[in-house]
């Protein structure tokens, strides 16, 4: 360890650049607060190869940043607040509910109300919407015996994260998976695998990389959860945070699915914007042994589905309610188009909606089934792993369903400069009206329908629910080796029954 790593560490919290008053007498970031607080020399090598100045402003980062804005915005709107805040007795004020720790079932449901919001700002195509990231520091808490038996020092970082978290309204996301790279090679081996190269009494410092989930680049802190490997070394079993401006630590993020096109043209990626995936590349990285949960303890690795019981249960909802958005968005595109008499078109419409409603029966089924542990309320593993691979198994059909109910409508479409112009811009409006509605009216409705389901965006959106947090083959696992040997006891005791007198 070198002493520049202590002595560069920035001021505040995580190194975090946040407003003086936060986290002393009030504990919710206003929208300017949090934009101001993102603009701390955090470094990002951005894919055009220069490095970004200010996320805030920058054409990778600034859409998807406004769309977090807007999330702390809202939480001061008295229309949300009630949603968004709840007055904490632990902190003596109002704070997130996104922070919230869930001690019962209606402290879960409240949650999901707050869910069901976030997924509307962002469309449902943020996989890691702002209110994400905290269910993790809860998944944490539900094990904290666990991370206790290592000493209770470690404990009280956890104990003391959740309530910083909750106290300065953090955002915060996950560091979850591994990098990618040869699998001939052994885990162990691996050049760019995560790890502590040293440590003492007062933290430790860890080397190599971290795929960072989605709204790391633009959010305040990231959690370092280790997965156990099979070959894993012990140097690399880390649970930790991180702060995103921390010295040493780089942001290396893909291409934005962002393109050129006014608001007009692009109406969900110009609403909503990129939430940017990127890998973190630690450079001898410095982390305060307060910012560190676990070390090198295999079996803390192996608790991954039972902390991971409410982030599973998030993302599920989350796509319960994203199925509720394409109903809606099917049931537009049928009023435009006048098909709703055409009785395979219901059918299709019939099929989305039981699409939804399943998925979200499996979400209500996990929270009635939940249980206490460590006092968190933790919903039923058992309904949201089959739950989880039922939504990602169908979501690719129902997208499509909602293509072909579209129809040609999705090719015929025609940019806001083609409808201005002078000369032709009429004939477009002549040919193209839908039902009720002008042509720019339904050419505008396919232009969302295009991205939500077929753009570059959509195309993101859906190769990272199939591999979010647990990819179908680990689900099927899962689920296969669940308990369910009594069930063909019935069966068995037909078979056992004495039938010669019969």
């Amino acid at each position: 360890m070198t002493v520049e790593h202590r002595t560069e560490q920035s001021a505040g919290i995580y190194g975090l650049k946040l407003p003086a008053g936060v986290g002393t007498d009030r504990f919710l970031l206003t929208r300017d607060e949090f934009l101001e607080s993102l603009r701390d020399g955090r470094r990002i090598l951005a894919s055009d190869g220069t490095y970004v100045d200010d996320v805030t402003t920058h054409p990778l980062t600034r859409q998807g940043v406004q769309t977090l804005a807007r999330y702390y915005e809202m939480q001061h709107d008295p229309a949300y607040a009630d949603i968004m805040t709840f007055e904490s007795d632990e902190l003596g004020g109002r704070a997130s509910v996104a922070w919230k720790v869930p001690r019962k079932k209606d402290d879960l449901l409240a949650r999901r109300v707050l869910l069901e919001l976030s997924t509307k700002l962002t469309l449902g195509t943020f996989g890691r919407p702002p209110d994400y990231g905290p269910v993790q520091a809860a998944g944490l808490l539900q094990i904290i015996d666990r991370i206790e038996s290592q000493g209770s020092d470690w404990a009280e970082h956890v104990r003391a994260f959740a309530t910083d978290g909750l106290r300065h309204n953090l955002m915060s996301t996950d560091l979850l998976a591994d990098v990618q790279s040869d699998r001939n090679i052994p885990v162990s081996d691996k050049p760019g695998r995560l790890r502590i190269v040293s440590e003492d009494e007062s933290g430790i410092v860890i080397r190599g990389a971290k795929p960072c989930n989605s709204i790391a680049v633009q959010g305040h802190v990231g959690s370092i959860l280790t997965l156990l490997s099979p070959g894993i070394n012990l140097d690399s079993a880390i649970l930790a945070v991180v702060g995103a401006n921390t010295p040493g630590l780089t942001f290396i993020p893909r291409e934005s699915t962002l393109r050129s096109g006014s608001g007009w043209d692009r109406p969900v990626s110009r609403h909503v914007g990129d939430e940017v995936d990127a890998m973190m590349v630690f450079e001898d990285v410095f982390l305060p042994k307060q910012q560190v949960f676990s070390v090198r303890n295999e079996a803390i690795l192996s608790t991954y589905y039972e902390r991971g019981a409410l982030p599973q249960w998030h993302i599920l909802a989350r796509l319960a309610y994203r199925a509720r958005i394409l109903v809606g968005v099917a049931d537009m595109v049928v009023s435009v188009l006048g098909t709703d008499r055409i009785p395979q078109v219901r059918d299709a419409v019939a099929d989305m909606v039981a699409y939804s409603k399943t998925v979200q029966a499996f979400v209500i089924a996990a929270e009635d089934t939940g249980h206490v542990q460590n006092g968190v309320f933790v919903p039923n593993m058992e309904f949201l792993a089959p739950g989880r691979l039922y939504a990602i198994g169908n979501l690719g059909r129902i997208m499509e369903t909602l293509r072909e109910i579209c129809g040609q409508g999705m090719i015929s479409r025609f940019t806001e400069k083609q409808f201005s112009d002078e000369r032709f811009g009429r004939y477009l409006e002549e040919f193209l009206p839908g039902t009720g509605v002008g042509a720019a009216e339904k050419n505008q409705l396919f232009n969302f329908v295009w991205e939500l389901t077929c753009g570059e965006q959509a195309m993101r959106a859906g190769l990272f629910e199939n591999l979010n947090a647990t990819p179908p083959g680990a689900l099927r696992a899962f689920i296969y080796r669940s308990d369910r040997s009594t069930w063909a006891d019935p069966v068995r005791e037909i078979l056992a029954r004495d039938v010669s007198g019969s």
